[in-house]
């Protein structure tokens, strides 16, 4: 049980630097135009779907 500490700090912030972003983009698309390349943002959007995948498997989910 001592890796979940990491894990509880973590995934809170993480969630929030991923909502943030999310908004960030909608903003930026709104304005006409984004800096972030759209494979970025794909590579991105995969990542976090990687990390709810693996946090459902092993049952304890905080996301």
């Amino acid at each position: 049980m001592e890796g979940m500490g990491v894990e509880f700090i973590l995934k809170p912030i993480m969630k929030k630097l991923y909502n943030g972003q999310v908004k960030a983009n909608e903003e930026e698309e709104k304005r006409g135009g984004s800096e972030v390349p759209k494979d970025v943002k794909s590579k991105r959007k995969d990542f976090f779907s990687r990390m709810r995948k693996k946090d459902h498997s092993n049952g304890n989910s905080q996301l």
